[in-house]
């Protein structure tokens, strides 16, 4: 039989046991989420098609983190308000109607009848995970004490 003895330092979880982890957490996605509103303005700015669609790119906002009832910790990050451009039902202009900044964003994502997809949540998201995770990283290590590494 094989045995096997661990000596742990006593102040392995001496941080983390310390903190309210609800709200380290809540802090930790506060933090982060700027990097992502920075990678999603970039990456929609890249593949709009002309100048009045600026106002998409400024509308992007992040809100604070909430716990969800399933105690997730989320925080919405995209486009917010409505579009100052109206929009005309089936191509005529018998009835025009204002749209949402979040449902120009899904036409520009996944495109729409004659108009090509031009996605970017996708690239966006890909883009600042690691630096989200870093920057979570950072703020659990100065809260707790700890160091990442």
């Amino acid at each position: 039989m094989a045995k096997l003895e661990m000596d742990f330092p006593d102040d392995l979880l001496g941080g983390l046991l310390s903190v309210n982890t609800e709200e380290m957490c809540k802090q930790m996605v506060d933090e982060a989420t700027p990097i992502m509103v920075e990678s999603m303005k970039k990456e929609m700015q890249n593949v709009i098609g002309h100048e009045g669609d600026s106002e998409l790119v400024n509308s992007v906002k992040s809100t604070k983190a909430k716990v969800t009832k399933n105690d997730a910790i989320l925080s919405f990050v995209g486009p917010k308000g409505k579009s100052s451009h109206y929009y005309y039902q089936n191509g005529k202009k018998q009835r025009k109607y204002v749209v949402t900044n979040a449902l120009k964003a899904i036409w520009l994502n996944y495109g729409r009848n004659g108009q090509t997809a031009k996605p970017f949540l996708v690239k966006a998201t890909n883009n600042a995970s690691e630096q989200v995770k870093a920057k979570m990283q950072q703020v659990y290590d100065r809260i707790t004490g700890g160091k990442s590494g």
